[in-house]
């Protein structure tokens, strides 16, 4: 019974990614992929000041962001408004399983937008930090391949991304709890993470203390995200 529930979620990826990339839409997703990568570029190459590697870990940052959030949103949106090829099929035939497979294909769909901004970029940056940057360098010094941030703190700003999308399904879902419910939760998640950090740095606590204790929160939170997403989520009346 799971492989076959595995089998239908990853159909219903195929399907949606196959919308997003073929269907005559190359052209379109070529184009999004080239302005937005121009754009981050010259963005962060302004606002970096003389720092080349602040520059790369910035891009970095804003092409996670954007290539696995957008992505999420858009998914969650098609599938709220019954829009889009995928929406007419009947896969997979379970809320449970078109609950997973959103996170499944933002991962998938998300991680081939952030290959190609990856690429474009690369070329981008190749011809601007000679424009921008007054650093001497060994070589060309490459997005993703040690010239931002390390390979752990990358995984960091990814799972951040889908913190932060998992975080945006609940408000777009909070309709479907009280306010009072909700404003409570969104009161005691930022508490939890301003007050044991307050109390830790008046009693003057080394900082892998706080570290270890906003991951601590994060876990936390991210349960009771996705609990409650998967109960809003649940609530929705699809087509």
């Amino acid at each position: 019974m799971k492989s076959f529930a595995v089998k239908e979620m990853w159909k219903f990826s195929q399907l949606q990614l196959k919308e997003m990339f073929c269907y005559g839409k190359m052209k379109a997703f070529i184009q999004l992929l080239f302005l937005r990568s121009f754009s981050i570029c010259v963005f962060c190459a302004l606002v970096s000041g003389d720092s080349l590697k602040e520059c790369l870990s910035l891009i970095e940052q804003l092409l996670i962001l954007l290539s696995y959030y957008f992505t999420f949103w858009s998914l969650v949106e098609d599938m709220r408004n019954d829009r889009g090829l995928i929406n007419k099929f009947m896969l997979p035939v379970t809320l449970a399983e078109k609950y997973v497979s959103l996170f499944f294909s933002t991962f998938l769909i998300g991680t081939v937008m952030l290959l190609g901004c990856a690429i474009l970029s690369n070329i981008f940056m190749q011809l601007a930090i000679p424009l921008f940057f007054t650093e001497e360098t060994d070589g060309p010094v490459l997005l993703f391949w040690g010239g931002g941030y390390d390979f752990k703190q990358l995984i960091v700003q990814m799972v951040i991304a889908f913190y932060v999308a998992l975080w945006t399904l609940v408000v777009m879902l909070r309709k479907q709890y009280s306010k009072t419910q909700f404003w409570l939760i969104v009161i005691l998640c930022v508490l939890s993470y301003v007050l044991p950090v307050l109390c830790m740095y008046e009693l003057g606590a080394p900082k892998s203390i706080i570290k270890y204790t906003w991951s601590i929160v994060s876990v936390v939170w991210s349960i009771v995200a996705v609990v409650m997403a998967y109960k809003g989520f649940r609530k929705l009346e699809f087509r």
